[in-house]
């Protein structure tokens, strides 16, 4: 399922593309997502027929089976991204959609690099699913340079969008998957390291645009780049030191979650962050997992620092579906390693705690109940 905001929706179909959208409600603004299908995953139940239904889900799902295809296929969408200015060419690194500070134009929001390394946000018009802006935006430090990206510019070829334009008398070719905008908006850097341990933070890339940030397929590849670069013999820790709304893509959010689970790092959520649908799934992968309230004297769900909801899927909500769907044998298996024999209670408590387009800030007493988390 991808969950994004305060809003879990459906899991991907990956025998077709499903385009949709969404309007959600978030603190005091509503802002636009478009969801989609990327992974193969059937809706329909996957139990033989007459069979028993199970009465929860099971929790043998092998993560080896399909990592590499649900890899391959988010790497084509990066790969499919193509940026050429005159002689100068640009990489995608980050992507999500955000709206206008009037609510009222959508945006592909990236995170793109120049060949010569410089970082730049990028602002594309959604002209398929609102009228508005006519202009392609690129944001360099305090400078704003503009580019026609009105229709007349555009084409579309088996999911891949073309503009072809100008810029200050230079040829633009900006190629792109109409998917981009699932790449995920979270970031991880070092935050301290000794001798002997190091410690991570996740950090939003878009601070500018956006207060919270999504997690996705970006988010994995700057996790696993940064793991790999370190001694497995450190002491990992991971801090949520910003505030996560959820995941664009929960089927590669999982594996973000089992590489902080095989690295055995702990999280923590600090006093500055949150983590809601998607973030407390990644947060759930620590082996030592703390919440560092933001004024012990409050009752901490007073803080919303930790938030699950529901999710749904062609048209039903989750405790519709049949639990033999693919859908929930993942995610049971998911909390099953990272939670115990907990795990499954905690998947359930999700399912019910609020509906997909609600939320539930969790308690300490249900931090404890789940053995989701200390709270300092």
């Amino acid at each position: 399922m991808f969950r994004i905001g305060i809003l879990r929706i459906n899991r991907i179909d990956t025998n077709a593309y499903y385009l949709v959208d969404i309007y959600y409600k978030a603190m005091k603004t509503i802002k636009k997502i478009i969801a989609f299908n990327l992974s193969i995953i059937l809706l329909s139940a996957c139990g033989d027929a007459g069979a028993a239904p199970l009465k929860e889900p099971e929790i043998d799902y092998d993560f080896t089976t399909d990592k590499e295809s649900i890899i391959s296929q988010r790497q084509n969408i990066l790969n499919s991204f193509n940026l050429s200015i005159g002689d100068d060419s640009f990489s995608l690194l980050y992507g999500k959609t955000t709206l206008s500070k009037d609510e009222v134009e959508a945006f592909y929001l990236l995170k793109i690099k120049s060949n010569a390394g410089k970082e730049i946000d990028m602002l594309i018009p959604i002209l398929d699913n609102m009228e508005g802006s006519q202009s392609c935006i690129l944001h360099i430090q305090t400078e704003r340079k503009l580019f026609s990206c009105s229709a007349d510019k555009r084409s579309k070829n088996e999911g891949l969008i073309l503009i072809q334009s100008t810029l200050n008398g230079n040829d633009v070719r900006l190629e792109f998957s109409e998917y981009v905008n699932f790449m995920g908006s979270t970031s991880f850097e070092v935050l301290e390291s000794t001798d002997n341990s190091i410690t991570l933070k996740t950090v939003n890339v878009f601070p500018e645009f956006d207060e919270s940030s999504d997690l996705g397929f970006s988010s994995y590849l700057k996790l696993e780049q940064l793991v790999n670069s370190l001694d497995p013999a450190l002491k990992m820790t991971l801090v949520f030191d910003s505030i996560i709304d959820g995941s664009s893509d929960d089927d590669i959010n999982m594996y973000t979650g089992l590489l902080i689970r095989e690295r055995r790092m702990n999280t923590i959520v600090s006093t500055n962050g949150s983590v809601f649908s998607g973030g407390t799934d990644l947060f759930s992968a620590g082996i030592e997992r703390v919440v560092n309230s933001k004024n012990s004297d409050i009752e901490i769900s007073l803080h919303k620092q930790v938030g699950v909801h529901s999710w749904a899927g062609d048209g039903k909500v989750a405790l519709e579906i049949p639990f033999s769907n693919e859908s929930h044998h993942k995610q049971g298996s998911y909390f099953n390693k990272m939670l115990g024999e907990k795990g499954i209670p905690f998947y359930l408590f999700t399912l019910n705690a609020a509906p997909t387009e609600g939320e539930h800030w969790m308690t300490r007493e249900e931090l404890s109940q789940f053995g989701l988390a200390e709270v300092n």
